[in-house]
């Protein structure tokens, strides 16, 4: 069995920056960046949860045999929680009934996480971080603080529910030191390595 171990947070909570690092620590394993579409495409919702779910099954066809552990910037779990927080922003929840079903009866067509780090920070923090970093032209939804609550929801809650069987640990990426943090993620993705 493969470890596939994926990063998730809010925006700006430091993932990126610690798979980019990580990327060059000559760990053996396969890398995987986050799965990015401009929204600014004027694509309706029902086109982009189809592109959505298409990516997540060419991300799993393109993982080589060998690779026993695979480190993703971002999973379809990202897709779960955009889309619930999404649904508990604007009341509106086809696309995460349609996500969960996806993810539901596509187990063996996607890259399900063994093991979840999840980067905390407060809502109000990704926003500030968002701005500090002039991202203020990305999609709306992550310049709304009841979105990014709903999205940080998904994390506590929901995703214990969604992935009952994968390890999940939480780091706290606001009061401790970034080189912490870095260590924190290193030390706990070796542990997972599979040989």
């Amino acid at each position: 069995m493969k470890s596939i171990i994926a990063l998730e947070g809010l925006p700006c909570s430091g993932k990126t920056e610690f798979f980019e690092k990580f990327k060059t620590s000559g760990v053996e394993m396969f890398f995987i960046p986050e799965l990015y579409m401009d929204a600014r495409d004027k694509v309706n919702a029902k086109d982009a949860r189809a592109l959505y779910t298409e990516a997540e099954k060419d991300k799993f066809k393109k993982v080589p045999k060998n690779a026993h552990t695979i480190l993703c910037d971002r999973s379809y779990i990202s897709t779960l929680g955009f889309s619930y927080a999404y649904g508990k922003t604007f009341w509106e929840y086809s696309t995460y009934d349609y996500n969960t079903k996806f993810f539901s009866t596509n187990h063996d067509a996607i890259l399900v996480p063994t093991h979840v780090i999840v980067f905390r920070i407060p809502p109000e923090e990704s926003l500030r971080r968002s701005t500090e970093k002039g991202r203020t032209e990305d999609v709306a939804y992550w310049q709304n603080i009841q979105f990014l609550s709903n999205f940080a929801a998904f994390y506590e809650s929901d995703l214990l529910k969604t992935l009952i069987k994968s390890k999940i640990i939480f780091v706290d990426a606001l009061n401790i030191h970034p080189e912490q943090v870095y260590g924190q993620v290193d030390q706990s993705i070796r542990q997972y390595i599979r040989k």
